[in-house]
């Protein structure tokens, strides 16, 4: 039998996978090269632009132009072709994306922002932290217990949603996200990944949550503790519903 927690992920993240890898397939011409790494080797701006138009007819989330780029943060100001961005500059400690549209977006290098503290620089130049977000937010709230810790629900390229966690400092107003080694104002943040909050907790109470032991139940030993905390919080809410088979 389904677990309520299995349910959960499947309405939220599972049942999109297919869905979105099809459209992948028909884009990518089956070719195994991730979205981000094929659009970075088209250097011609008409073929981009063709491609991009392509791009839209799936409903593409026009963000992800950005977004990708922060893979390789180390090149975001030499910039490469995009319908979207406008212009990327340096201001002062920061770098601003400006899309044609006239949205601009600040972001630091997380490198950058912590370089003053050796556990968390170590430990983004020696851990994969991209496909590893809820690791992630878990360490840096283990160090830094003022930040909160945030799952939320983020649009894929074309279809549906998947869960991702970042961490906020309150104090300073800011989002940092590890998996993509970036630090920016939780407004431009959440506007820029189209977030949908559906947890925040500090450490502690985490742990507490933790106490329970009941969010163990009927979860993948493997699962990442952050996430089994979330699907558990949501399956509290949304419990009844599922009794009543909603």
């Amino acid at each position: 039998m389904t677990s309520i927690y299995d349910q959960i992920l499947y309405e939220n993240e599972i049942q999109y996978y297919e869905k979105e890898q099809k459209i992948l397939e028909q884009i990518l011409k089956n070719q195994k090269e991730d979205l981000y790494f094929y659009e970075n080797s088209i250097k011609d701006p008409n073929e981009y632009s063709t491609f991009y138009q392509k791009l839209k007819q799936f409903s593409y989330h026009e963000n992800y132009e950005i977004i990708n780029r922060f893979l390789d943060f180390d090149q975001l100001l030499t910039g490469s072709i995009s319908p979207v961005i406008k212009k990327v500059q340096k201001v002062e400690n920061r770098i601003c994306i400006e899309k044609y549209n006239g949205e601009k977006y600040y972001v630091t290098d997380a490198k950058e922002y912590f370089k003053q503290n050796e556990k968390i620089k170590n430990f983004i130049k020696n851990t994969k932290l991209l496909g590893h977000c809820f690791e992630d937010a878990q360490f840096l709230s283990m160090v830094c217990q003022n930040f909160d810790m945030v799952v939320s629900l983020r649009p894929n390229y074309f279809v549906g949603n998947f869960y991702h966690a970042y961490n906020y400092d309150p104090e300073k107003d800011v989002v940092i996200d590890l998996a993509y080694q970036i630090v920016m104002k939780k407004e431009e943040y959440d506007e820029l990944f189209e977030t949908k909050e559906v947890l925040r907790l500090s450490l502690i109470e985490m742990l507490n949550v933790m106490k329970e032991g009941s969010f163990y139940l009927n979860q993948p030993k493997e699962r990442p503790d952050l996430l089994k905390v979330a699907l558990y919080i949501e399956s509290c809410q949304k419990g009844e519903k599922y009794a009543k088979g909603k």
